[in-house]
């Protein structure tokens, strides 16, 4: 079994008040805690993804689909004779 050894004396308090408050262990405090952590954690990565496609989207657009079509003879030369 892993343990955690807080050297935080503040925060060993705190644990320990909020574990009393909600009538768990600190081990259970410190699980839930962290959890939420977690859990906004993950609800902010998207955004901040799309955020950063939309920037990247405006920097460099896809360019747009050319009118005339490619010239296979022209293709065809860069290849040589295989």
């Amino acid at each position: 079994m892993a343990s955690l050894y807080i050297k935080d004396s503040e925060t060993t308090e705190r644990v320990s008040r909020l574990a009393a408050r909600l009538g768990l262990s600190k081990t259970e405090a410190v699980r839930l805690a962290v959890e939420a952590l977690e859990q906004r954690s993950d609800a902010d990565t998207l955004p901040r993804a799309r955020d950063w496609l939309a920037q990247f989207d405006a920097r460099f657009p896809v360019p747009e689909a050319r009118e005339a079509p490619a010239d296979k003879a022209f293709f065809d030369s860069l290849s040589g004779d295989l």
